[in-house]
């Protein structure tokens, strides 16, 4: 019986040729991605510009091609779906601490450097050196949820303060004086008895609409 050498000798090659581990260095924006990949101790290659769509389907390849594929980014608005979507495909992602990857001052910072930095520095972490990226913790989806509400209602309270002096200092200026949450109903009642027509639309106009659908999400 005949034996096929072919798939043999192709099963082989794949093999010999496969990577112990590949990196990845990705500098994330909201439209696009520059990538620097780096196989084993090779020099690091060109950085490489993706849709983030376009860098899943590319990245799910990097798979086919190492036994471990690492990559890292740094944390930003982008949030930590990246991560976890990564994670779930096979990829051992880290999330850092952003940081200046023009260390030695030159001057010359773009994404192509900056994706270079963090393959450089995810190489010597791989290799044992745990110093050489500050990696954050990444919290649950729960976890992200709450603290998102939570600085949300900050600067919604924060704005409504604002808010508050500014009406103040418009009636102030002339000639009412205000005092604490003037905005809310009982109160405007009463300054709506005293102020000008005029004066009355500029300030509800700018403040008083505004501070009073932000209470009524937030009173506290």
């Amino acid at each position: 019986m005949k034996t096929n050498t072919n798939t043999h000798t192709s099963n082989k090659t794949e093999t010999a040729t496969k990577a112990k581990c590949i990196k990845l260095g990705i500098d994330v924006h909201a439209d696009s991605y520059r990538v620097v990949r780096q196989f084993d101790h090779a020099t690091p290659q060109p950085a490489q510009k993706f849709t983030p769509k376009g860098f899943l389907v590319w990245a799910k390849k990097q798979l086919e091609q190492a036994e471990e594929v690492h990559s890292c980014y740094e944390a930003g608005p982008l949030g930590y779906g990246l991560h976890r979507t990564l994670l779930g495909m096979g990829i051992r992602n880290l999330v850092i601490r952003p940081q200046n990857w023009d260390e030695l001052h030159k001057g010359v910072k773009t994404d192509k450097t900056d994706a270079l930095a963090l393959t450089q520095r995810l190489d010597r972490y791989v290799q044992g050196n745990v110093t050489a990226l500050a990696v954050i913790r990444v919290p649950t989806p729960e976890q992200e949820l709450a603290r998102s509400q939570s600085r949300q209602r900050e600067q919604l309270m924060s704005h409504r303060l604002r808010l508050e002096a500014q009406g103040r200092s418009l009636l102030l200026f002339n000639g009412m004086r205000a005092r604490g949450r003037w905005w809310q109903p009982a109160h405007w009642e009463e300054l709506k008895l005293q102020v000008s027509v005029g004066l009355l639309e500029l300030c509800g106009r700018s403040s008083v609409g505004s501070a009073l659908r932000i209470a009524a999400r937030w009173p506290a």
